[in-house]
């Protein structure tokens, strides 16, 4: 029988934290089908304070990547989330209410490495470390400085919904396509830290 077991690669929460369960599931490698997250990309996990949506028993939910219920063009299964909300009241119905959050990276079938534990995602610091490794990882260059804005997202883009705002932190990054630069703004989403390169649109963003 093949092993679908999680392996966990560096650092690992305590033993006594509520994602210790997840960092020892026995059937990743279903779940992480499931949720469609593929090589290389970052996911949230939550502990819930409501328990009808939770992943793994007895209160943890894995962010997922399926299109948005909203994405009425694309014919597939529907993610069944809508923003994370850290203790407070909801906006949509579809939304999550969460007490705490760590965001991981996919890096191999079964390896999975801890990026943010919960409650990073509110410093600098650590913010400042991610974004050097994504640059890296995507031939970007850092343009300018990391700051808090409140953005309305135009377009889906991974976690990120048309039509909502978040705060984000924000920074300017570039790569040379040749004769020019092509500009983007990499975002992490303030609670949780799962980030989304999106497009350069000063209109859509707002200093906080």
């Amino acid at each position: 029988m093949k092993n679908s077991s999680i392996i966990m690669v560096g650092d690992k929460s305590d033993a006594f934290s509520p994602f210790a369960v997840f960092e020892t599931f026995k059937n990743w490698t279903s779940v992480r089908d499931v949720k469609i997250l593929p090589q290389g990309v970052y996911f949230a996990v939550l502990v819930l304070t409501d328990y009808r949506t939770v992943d793994i028993k007895p209160d943890l939910f894995v962010q997922g990547y399926r299109p948005h219920s909203s994405a009425k063009n694309l014919s597939v299964d529907k993610r069944r989330y809508g923003e994370f909300v850290r203790e407070k009241r909801t906006n949509f119905k579809d939304d999550v209410v969460f007490c705490q959050s760590q965001l991981y990276q996919v890096i191999g079938e079964r390896e999975v490495a801890l990026v943010l534990k919960d409650g990073d995602s509110h410093c600098f610091e650590k913010i400042e470390q991610l974004t050097k490794k994504i640059c890296a990882e995507n031939g970007y260059e850092r343009l300018s400085d990391i700051k808090k804005y409140s953005y309305v997202c135009p377009v889906s883009s991974g976690y990120f919904l048309a039509g909502r705002t978040y705060h984000v932190w924000s920074v300017l990054i570039g790569k040379s396509t040749g004769f020019a630069l092509d500009k983007k703004v990499l975002i992490f989403e303030y609670e949780t830290g799962i980030p989304a390169i999106v497009d350069y649109d000063d209109r859509n963003f707002e200093r906080m």
